[in-house]
């Protein structure tokens, strides 16, 4: 993976959104354990959300408010292929509404319609981060935020 275009700051951004769906990725949830489900549906929001911040940032995409939600990103991915729709856009926006039912309702969802949401969810960040960045979350590791790059080399022939 080459990241030396990417700034550190993304970098991090983007292992932190890997940790959290890394938790939930192959979890199996019980259809009965609602409050599990809820959990991984949170956590799978928080950790997309990190993670189009950090592409958007990286594109040089700034969102005009101050106060930004995960949907709001999606018009500035938008711009860099105007001509298509932003990928998975639909699944996202099921994703928030989910978790704002959760959230400020108390409504739980289907969860047979959820139980793989962090799977699901880590394919589909890893699909923007090889579109955008050029590498996917499978590719992400601290060795990421070497910046000398005779030590990366020597890292990753190491590696």
């Amino acid at each position: 993976m080459t990241n030396s275009r990417v700034a550190e700051e993304v970098i991090e951004r983007l292992l932190i959104a890997r940790g959290l769906l890394d938790s939930i990725r192959y979890e199996p949830i019980s259809e009965r354990d609602r409050i599990a489900l809820a959990k991984h549906i949170l956590t799978a929001h928080d950790a997309s959300e990190l993670a189009i911040a950090a592409i958007t940032q990286h594109l040089g995409q700034t969102p005009a408010q101050a106060q930004t939600y995960l949907m709001d990103y999606f018009p500035l991915l938008k711009k860099q292929h105007p001509e298509k729709e932003v990928k998975h856009r639909g699944y996202f926006s099921r994703l928030n509404e989910v978790r704002k039912n959760i959230k400020h309702k108390g409504l739980f969802p289907d969860p047979k319609d959820w139980k793989r949401v962090g799977g699901i969810t880590w394919d589909y960040v890893s699909d923007w981060c090889s579109e955008y960045i050029g590498w996917s979350l499978d590719d992400l590791d601290q060795s990421s935020l070497i910046a000398n790059p005779a030590v990366k080399k020597h890292f990753e022939s190491a590696r």
